[in-house]
C-alpha cells in the first residue's frame, strides 16, 4: 500500500536534494585540500632536512671518568635549548622547518664498544663546547658513518652471509587504570636512584649494557641508538599538561565521602604508591623533555647466529632500570625482527619479516624519528613504530659516558693524552708590544 506523504515533509525532501547537490563538492575539496597541505607539508620538511644535514662525532673518553650522569644531563639539557620551534607560517608551511633530531649512540664491534652522537652541522661547534664544558679530557672527533659499515640494502647484507636482528623498545606500565597518553609521564629508574653516600654502594646503571655489548663475539656486531628530538615549544604544555592531569587523577582518591549511616564526613588518603607517584610525576615532567625511539640492531654471520643475543641481550641490559610501580620496556613486537605464522597477522611470515628487516635497517641508518600526523606517516609509509618522551634526566642515564665504577679497560678504546687549553701567555696574536695585529697592515 501507497503512503502520502504530508506537502511538507516533501519540500523539506526537496530542499535538502536541492541543497546537497548545490554543495556536495565541498565534500570532496575539503579532504583533498587537507591532503594536498599534508603533501606540501612532508616535502618542505624533507627539502629543510636535505639542506640542514647532521654529523657522526665520536666520544672518545679518557682514561678515567670522574663526572657522574649528571654531567651528560647537562648537555642535554643544552642540546634541548637548541631545539627549533617552527613560530609563524613562513618558517612552517614555506620553509618547512623541524625540530632537529640528535641521535646518542653505542656501538660494539666484536666486543669494542664506541660511543658516538649524531648532531645537526649548523649546531655542531655550540654541542662540542658543550660536551668540553662537562668532560674537559673527552675527544669529540670527526667519523665516518659507522653503519656503512655494511650494505645499505638488507637484501644485500643477506647475500653477505649475514643475518640480523632488529627491534625497537616502548614503555610498558602495569596499572591498568594509567590511560595510553599518560604512561609517558611516569618514569623509569634513572642514576638518581643508583647514587649513594659511599662510593662503593654507588652503581653506574650503564655498566649492564656494556657488559652485553662487549660480550659478543668477534664476527658479530652490536648497535644501539637513541633517536631523539626536542619537544618544541606547543608540545611542552601538552606533556605537562598529561602529568599535571594523572596527579588529578590520584589526588581524586583523597576526595571526602559522607557515611550514609552517620552522616559524617569520611576522607581517603592516598596509599604511599599513590602519593610516591605524584612526585615523581611531577619530577618528570618538570624536566625537559625529548621524543625518543630507542632502535637496536645486531648482525652475525649466519652460521653463529644467536637470537637470544639479539632479542633478549639489549632488553634485559635497559630493564635494569625497571620498575614495576611506574614504568618499564616492552619489545614493540609489530616492529621487531620476529615473524611466524602464530603472530598476527599470521600471513606471509618469510615476506613479512624481509619487509621489516629492510624497513628498519633503513631507519637506524637515517635516525628515524615517526611523525605524529597520521597523513604524514600514510604519505611516507613509517610502519607502525612509535615515539615515547623521556626527560634529560632518563636519556642521561640510559645515554652517558662510563664513570670509573665501570671496569671498561678492555672493553672501550681510550685517549692516551689529555685534552687541556692553550698556555695562558701564548702569542697567538703576534708578541708583546706589537703594534699590528695580523692581518691589518
Amino acid at each position: 500500500m501507497d503512503i502520502a506523504l504530508p506537502d511538507g515533509v516533501i519540500t523539506f525532501i526537496q530542499i535538502a536534494h536541492e541543497g546537497f547537490f548545490a554543495i556536495w563538492w565541498l565534500f570532496l575539496f575539503l579532504p583533498l585540500a587537507y591532503g594536498a597541505a599534508e603533501v606540501w607539508l612532508v616535502y618542505a620538511q624533507r627539502c629543510f632536512a636535505k639542506s640542514n644535514p647532521n654529523r657522526l662525532v665520536e666520544l672518545v673518553i679518557p682514561r678515567e671518568v670522574r663526572k657522574t650522569p649528571r654531567a651528560m644531563e647537562q648537555i642535554m639539557t643544552a642540546i634541548h635549548a637548541l631545539r627549533n620551534s617552527p613560530a609563524n607560517f613562513q618558517e612552517v608551511w614555506w620553509d618547512g622547518e623541524t625540530a632537529s633530531v640528535f641521535s646518542f649512540e653505542m656501538a660494539s664491534f666484536g666486543g669494542e664498544v664506541h660511543f658516538y652522537m649524531w648532531v645537526p652541522v649548523r649546531h655542531l661547534s655550540i654541542v662540542r663546547a658543550t660536551i668540553y664544558s662537562q668532560y674537559p679530557e673527552v675527544e669529540v672527533v670527526d667519523v665516518d658513518d659507522y653503519t656503512h659499515r655494511f650494505p645499505p640494502h638488507f637484501d644485500e647484507l643477506e647475500g653477505l652471509g649475514y643475518r640480523m636482528f632488529g627491534n625497537e623498545l616502548l614503555y610498558s606500565n602495569n596499572n591498568k587504570e594509567v590511560k595510553k597518553e599518560a604512561i609517558d609521564v611516569y618514569p623509569i629508574r634513572t642514576y638518581v636512584d643508583f647514587e649513594a653516600v659511599a662510593e662503593e654502594k654507588e652503581l653506574d646503571p650503564i655498566s649492564g649494557i656494556l657488559e652485553v655489548m662487549a660480550g659478543i663475539r668477534p664476527q658479530e656486531e652490536m648497535w644501539l641508538q637513541f633517536a631523539t628530538r626536542p619537544l618544541i615549544d606547543n608540545e611542552i604544555p601538552d606533556w605537562a599538561k598529561s602529568g599535571g592531569d594523572e596527579i588529578n587523577r590520584l589526588k581524586a582518591r583523597s576526595r571526602g565521602t559522607i557515611n550514609p549511616i552517620t552522616g559524617e564526613q569520611i576522607y581517603t588518603l592516598p596509599s604511599p604508591g599513590e602519593t610516591e607517584a605524584m612526585k615523581v610525576i611531577d619530577r618528570n615532567v618538570g624536566k625537559p623533555g625529548f621524543k625518543v625511539v630507542i632502535r637496536y640492531l645486531y648482525f652475525s654471520p649466519k652460521d653463529i647466529f644467536n637470537g637470544n643475543v639479539g632479542q633478549r641481550g639489549i632488553f634485559s641490559a635497559l630493564n635494569h632500570y625497571a620498575t614495576e610501580s611506574f614504568n618499564k620496556f616492552r619489545h614493540n613486537v609489530y616492529v621487531w625482527t620476529r615473524v611466524n605464522v602464530w603472530y598476527s597477522p599470521y600471513f606471509f611470515p618469510a615476506f613479512r619479516l624481509k619487509v621489516r628487516s629492510r624497513r628498519i635497517l633503513r631507519h637506524y641508518r637515517i635516525r628515524k624519528i615517526y611523525p605524529d600526523s597520521l597523513v604524514a606517516r600514510m604519505i611516507v609509509p613509517t610502519g607502525p613504530g612509535e615515539t615515547i618522551t623521556m626527560n634529560t634526566e632518563a636519556l642521561a642515564t640510559l645515554f652517558h659516558l662510563p664513570t670509573n665504577l665501570v671496569n671498561t679497560g678492555p672493553l672501550i678504546p681510550r685517549s692516551e693524552a689529555k685534552r687541556v687549553g692553550p698556555p695562558s701567555g701564548l702569542g697567538i696574536f703576534g708578541e708583546e708590544g706589537d703594534e699590528k695585529l695580523p692581518g691589518i697592515y
